[in-house]
């Protein structure tokens, strides 16, 4: 993993060296190894670089990288697992072999582009990346992100000027970007959590989009005009080059797919393993993290280190059943909890890590599991797009039954049930606590809340989808659709897999865990969402997906050829924290000096009286708030460190 930053800028009239410098230097977290800078000849076009050394640790491989004819420059961020069948394809169609059998993926993708051309070499690639690439011959410039969004790529764009980092800090060292707020990106983080790409928390400020790439012709830069639309200027080609396929459930099972995605797993796993450092898995409670280090066991000539985070508070906590898992494996197996210590430190970083607001309170224990587990390893193989791949989210199986139950049950029905609710809360928690137990259901009570809301506030079928990621369900808030799904119609559960993978998944999952990791230096790479894995899932039938209301199906199957059965026959909890417990005890001081002592300005809209009272009521044992008020934290939380006004 690395950190790239560049610009293109015809009116240097500053010291600009030093600028590209500080931008790079911003970026040390993402690699620490070695930073590096090019210049064009003119001086006009500079391009900077932070590596992390994963394969190939020599000098060759330090970035940017110019091409043997000097026509093309890379500054690369990202891992290309298939590296043995790029140099297969080389030297097949273009006779090209090279001379080191342990060249690194960075010379070996700018050598696929060079012979094979950018567009082509693409659809080629299966990994994560986000890159820069110049093509002075053409005098063109491109940014390039993979398909789902795995490494972030932020952009401006002003007359005689672009810019480019991989993260939003690096940018704020350049003197010519004059940030403004972007109030569409603020409604929609208090929403959401998140600001889903192309937007950020800046006017004009943007983030490519995964699996696009946007070609520049750097010798009509003057003709930019930034009152428009970037997609539509003339000097700009945007497009995406690939996106998941939206399928109906007509594939009929015909076979046992289950021992041919084993076999695809084992091939894959082989390539996600190859590292010249150490290797280890994030080990949740969860059925994907396990299927990952269970192969990668059986794969691995010597232990394999795993990794897990716990809480001290019961219906959260998961550590019992990774520790299963590692003793029947035999992993080396590193355990840690959070102190109130830890959480309060942990937050006190937020704000600096993720750049922009950010609020999936899963990143706390993310982060800190990544700086646990950097002590000992540099590359760490986890589970995520599992759930969005294989169906295994809650939401899969329940969201279906309340599109129906929706068409029966009117407003006047809706409300009655939230009143009966809100009037007998202990006694109605109580007795769903009973069956939840028996039923081995946890955080019921938040689960209740939510879905009460989501119903009251739910028209269509889209709605309940909508509402059902909110973290605002309140009102407070102007509500407001993801501008690019509002008219996308929801019918089974492909639907919904498939707008998560083009907006939970990018925005939320693969955000939270690449800010969390590289700010501790730390490499992290999801097997399931390879190329080869993606295109397998997408043939799969409803039954290799769901069965006896459970999700992920065929990963169950695969599993428990390596670990019992009934350690996940149990529906799926989440890597949630217990934010209520939390903000009522280490991070109560924490808020309370956000609330009080830092007030948002008019350029928010948001009334801090209304918020305080909001605050104010939720100490005095509110309920279903909690996630509302993380927001708000978040936001002024950011608003303090980066002070946007200024």
């Amino acid at each position: 993993m690395c950190g790239i930053a560049g610009f293109i800028d015809n009116k240097l009239d500053y010291d600009y060296e030093n600028v590209l410098k500080n931008m790079v230097i911003s970026l040390n977290h993402r690699g620490p190894d070695s930073q590096n800078y090019w210049k064009s000849y003119d001086q006009k076009i500079l391009i900077g670089h932070s590596r992390l050394s994963i394969r190939d640790l020599s000098k060759r491989s330090n970035q940017p990288i110019t091409s043997d004819d000097y026509r093309y420059v890379l500054s690369y961020n990202g891992e290309i697992y298939n590296t043995e069948d790029l140099k297969i394809f080389l030297k097949k169609n273009f006779s090209y072999s090279f001379s080191d059998n342990n060249v690194s993926d960075t010379i070996i993708l700018l050598k696929l582009i060079e012979l094979n051309g950018l567009e082509k070499s693409l659809i080629l690639l299966d990994g994560m990346f986000a890159f820069f690439l110049l093509d002075q011959k053409k005098k063109e410039a491109f940014l390039v992100r993979d398909n789902f969004g795995q490494k972030p790529l932020y952009f401006i764009m002003k007359n005689n000027f672009f810019c480019f980092a991989s993260e939003l800090k690096a940018l704020r060292k350049h003197p010519k970007i004059d940030f403004r707020l972007n109030k569409y990106s603020i409604n929609h983080f208090l929403n959401y959590s998140y600001i889903s790409a192309p937007n950020t928390i800046y006017e004009d400020v943007f983030q490519l989009e995964p699996g696009s790439y946007l070609k520049l012709s750097y010798a009509e830069l003057s003709y930019f005009d930034e009152r428009k639309d970037f997609r539509k200027q003339h000097i700009l080609n945007y497009k995406k080059w690939w996106s998941p396929k939206k399928e109906n459930f007509l594939i009929k099972k015909k076979k046992d797919n289950s021992e041919e995605y084993s076999n695809l797993l084992f091939s894959s796993m082989e390539q996600f393993m190859q590292s010249d450092v150490s290797v280890g898995t994030f080990l949740s409670g969860g059925i994907d993290s396990a299927l990952v280090t269970s192969i990668c066991s059986k794969i691995s000539k010597r232990k394999i280190s795993t990794f897990t985070v716990g809480f001290n508070v019961k219906n959260y906590d998961e550590t019992n059943i990774a520790k299963n898992v590692s003793n029947i494996l035999s992993t080396n197996h590193h355990e840690v909890f959070l102190s109130d210590k830890d959480i309060l430190e942990t937050v006190e970083s937020i704000a600096h890590v993720y750049d922009e607001p950010f609020a999936d309170s899963s990143q706390i224990p993310t982060m800190f599991l990544a700086k646990f587990a950097k002590k000992k390893i540099t590359v760490a193989l986890t589970g995520d797009g599992g759930d969005e791949i294989f169906g295994g989210y809650n939401r899969y199986i329940y969201l279906p039954k309340l599109i129906k139950l929706l068409k029966f049950l009117r407003k006047p029905i809706l409300k009655s049930l939230i009143k009966i609710y809100l009037n007998f809360p202990k006694m109605i928690t109580q007795a769903i606590n009973l069956v939840a137990e028996n039923e081995k259901i946890s955080q019921v009570e938040d689960k209740l809340i939510k879905l009460l809301k989501v119903l009251e506030n739910s028209q269509n079928n889209s709605d309940i989808y909508f509402e059902t990621l909110k973290t605002n369900n309140t009102n407070y808030f102007k509500n407001i659709d993801l501008n690019q799904l509002t008219n996308f119609e929801l019918n089974n559960q492909l639907d919904l897999m498939y707008l998560d993978k083009i907006n939970y998944l990018p925005n939320d999952i693969l955000c939270k865990v690449d800010r969390a990791t590289m700010h501790s230096s730390l490499e992290s790479r999801a097997p399931f969402l390879s190329s080869k894995i993606v295109n397998f899932a997408e043939t799969l039938s409803k039954d290799d997906l769901f069965k006896n209301n459970l999700g992920k199906n065929i990963n169950r199957k695969v599993l428990s050829n390596f670990i019992p059965e009934k350690i996940f026959q149990v529906p799926k909890k989440g890597f949630g924290v217990p934010l209520n417990q939390w903000l009522k005890g280490p991070l109560r001081h924490w808020a309370d000096y956000l609330f009080y002592d830092h007030s948002f300005s008019e350029d928010y809209n948001i009334n801090n009286k209304h918020i305080n009272d909001i605050w104010l009521k939720f100490k005095k044992d509110s309920k279903g708030n909690e996630k509302l008020i993380w927001n708000i934290l978040i936001l002024k939380a950011w608003d303090l460190r980066w002070n946007a006004r200024s």
